[in-house]
């Protein structure tokens, strides 16, 4: 691989395995810089919902200084498929990533197309785009789904923080992710910065579904958001116990069998761990 190659390589990786994507808006450079100086395990620049129309250009300019950052940055481009988009695609590093808003089979044909390196993160917030997620999974260019809730429960014309009306859409994305070999998906924001409990228990719940990461709008998300995904201090007593007793050629723990699916779920706690990221 030549250079260029082995940073996309490496920053495919990243976003294949982070738990934390913080947004910034595109078009606010010392914004960018405080986002890349925090913890967060991916910093998406968005150049669409957060950058108002008259400053798109502007927010373009400023992406090759994000290049080459210590922080993973990805781009949220505008529409693929509209003439924003394509303005986005065009003035975008080769060595990124794209995530694409609200995701069709038309719009990762389109980026696929136009620009084969070019590795995405499908954003499912359509209730086309959920219908179609697993179509969208199977393509080449797409590394991992995430969950844009709000513009799907706006669309469907339901509450947003109404967990049983979007908890079909929401496994869907965990489904078909597992059939098509992706990384667990991303879970969409917590908007409210305010209520207590309000991160934790949306965090608590996206694990609990099988989702391994979540979309972030203010640094102090961080934090929670990686306790959240962290293994509890019981499932890695219990994963150890397995993997300590399964060496031993023990067939059962606490009167639970051991078998292959058991030790896969105790190795994949137990690495989450000690790569920092699920």
């Amino acid at each position: 691989m030549n250079d260029r190659e082995l940073r996309t390589a490496a920053l495919s990786d990243v976003v294949a395995r982070a738990r934390s994507f913080l947004f910034v808006p595109g078009d606010r450079p010392h914004v960018v810089a405080k986002a890349i100086a925090t913890d967060a395990d991916v910093v998406i620049v968005d150049l669409e919902d957060s950058v108002p129309p008259e400053n798109k250009s502007t927010a373009r300019a400023a992406l090759d200084r994000n290049a080459g950052t210590e922080r993973p940055t990805i781009i949220r481009a505008n529409q693929i498929t509209a003439a924003v988009g394509q303005q986005d695609l065009q003035a975008l590093p080769r060595t990124t990533v794209v995530m694409v808003p609200k995701a069709t089979p038309e719009s990762v044909d389109a980026l696929r197309r136009a620009y084969p390196s070019i590795s995405a993160v499908a954003l499912i917030e359509s209730a086309e785009g959920v219908a179609e997620c697993d179509y969208i999974a199977a393509q080449p260019n797409v590394l991992r789904l995430a969950f844009g809730h709000l513009d799907l429960a706006a669309e469907l014309g339901i509450d947003p923080d109404d967990d049983m009306a979007l908890l079909w859409a929401r496994s869907r994305l965990v489904y078909t992710s597992a059939r098509r070999h992706l990384p667990a998906p991303i879970d969409g924001i917590t908007a409210n910065l305010t209520a207590v409990g309000k991160l934790g228990s949306d965090t608590r719940r996206a694990k609990r579904l099988g989702y391994g990461g979540k979309l972030l709008i203010h640094p102090s998300q961080i934090a929670p958001v990686h306790a959240g995904f962290a293994p509890t201090r019981s499932e890695l007593d219990w994963a150890h116990q397995v993997l300590r007793e399964a060496g031993r050629g023990v067939s059962a723990v606490d009167g639970v069998m051991v078998d292959e699916p058991v030790l896969r779920r105790a190795h994949n706690i137990v690495a989450s761990t000690e790569t920092g990221m699920p």
